[in-house]
This record gives structure tokens, C-alpha cells and sequence, in this order.
């Protein structure tokens, strides 16, 4: 089975399904109950170019001065998937949220050249940072899903639920460098103030 993310959530999930119909002694419930409790956010390591990285942290510091609030690159990032979450449940059209990844392609032949989609955006960006991202399992698996679900469509697409992380920040940064910024710093204080 393919894997949406390095985590594989999906695949333990389906396994503790069979598992389910299975026996078990009280130690051993505790022990699933114990793990699923301490194992309840995964790290992801996220390349974001250089430049791009820069000009998020500055983006951050604004957000922080503005709103009195702290706010790391970590926090856009979250708030960003998060939306992208959201805006998921919205939607159902798989290819639709495909095209929400920023991700154009030209024809469906090269729908199944996936293999270099993040590499292809850091080309004339020069070296990279890497970003340490928390997220709680519950978002992790819905990305998977939403990935396992857009298979049907477009098999072979692929991505990952780090992919998917990385595209999000990178077209955003992308975006408000290019001077798509309108609102954005407002609309993030809100997003904010909402937590």
C-alpha cells in the first residue's frame, strides 16, 4: 500500500482495525491506549528555500508586532494547512483540491511526473532551510486521506502529506512576495485571535 506521509497513519490505523476482532489482555489494550496517547503529534522536517524562508520570518515578526501575539514560521504553517483543511471539507472535487496546491500542470499525460513537484520549486531559489513542523495526528491523517482519496483521480500522484506541508508555505511565501498581500497580515491576526 502506497504511503501518504512518512508516518504511514493510515496503514497503522487499517492494521488496528484487524486488530480490532483480535483477543487482547487488559496489559495489551493499555499498552495501545498508552501509545495512542503519547503518540498524538508527529514532526515533519520541511525544506522551504532560503529567500523564501527569509522573507516568512519577517512576514512573522510583522504579524507579532501587529498583533501583540508571538507568531513563528511554525504558526503560519500550521494556519495554513489547517485552512487548507478546512477548505477541503467544502469541497468535493478531488481535482479541484489539486489545483488548491498551486500545482499546474499543463496536460494530463504529465499528471503522473510527480516525482520532482517540490524540487522543480526551489529551482533559482538557491539552498535551503529546513523547518521543524509539530502536527497533531488528527491533521496528519486527514491529509492522508485527502491523498489516499485523490488517487482514485490521479493515481500515481505522488505526494505526501510533507509535500502537500511544503507546497502550502512555498506558494503562500511565493504569493506574498510577489505582492499578493492584501489583507493577509490582518487576515492572519484574526486567524489568530480565533485560537
Amino acid at each position: 500500500m502506497t504511503q501518504y506521509s512518512q508516518y504511514d497513519l493510515i496503514g497503522k490505523e487499517l492494521i488496528k482495525l484487524n486488530e480490532m476482532n483480535q483477543p487482547k489482555s487488559l496489559l495489551e489494550r493499555f499498552e495501545d491506549f498508552f501509545f495512542d496517547k503519547l503518540l498524538d503529534s508527529y514532526t515533519f522536517s520541511l525544506k522551504i528555500p532560503n529567500y523564501l524562508y527569509f522573507r516568512g520570518k519577517i512576514l512573522c515578526e510583522d504579524v507579532t508586532e501587529l498583533s501583540g501575539y508571538p507568531f513563528s514560521m511554525e504558526d503560519l504553517v500550521y494556519l495554513l494547512y489547517r485552512r487548507f483543511l478546512t477548505s477541503v471539507k467544502e469541497i468535493d472535487d478531488p481535482l479541484h483540491v489539486y489545483n488548491l496546491l498551486l500545482v499546474r500542470v499543463p496536460d494530463k499525460a504529465q499528471l503522473k511526473k510527480r516525482g520532482s513537484l517540490i524540487d522543480a520549486l526551489y529551482k533559482d531559489e538557491g539552498t535551503i532551510q529546513y523547518l521543524n513542523l509539530k502536527l497533531k495526528k488528527s491533521y496528519v491523517l486527514r491529509g492522508e486521506v485527502l491523498l489516499r482519496d485523490l488517487e482514485n483521480m490521479i493515481p500515481e500522484h505522488n505526494l505526501t502529506v510533507e509535500k502537500l506541508l511544503e507546497t502550502t508555505i512555498i506558494d503562500f511565501l511565493k504569493e506574498y512576495q510577489n505582492g499578493n498581500n492584501s489583507r493577509v497580515i490582518n487576515s492572519l491576526i484574526q486567524q489568530l485571535e480565533e485560537e
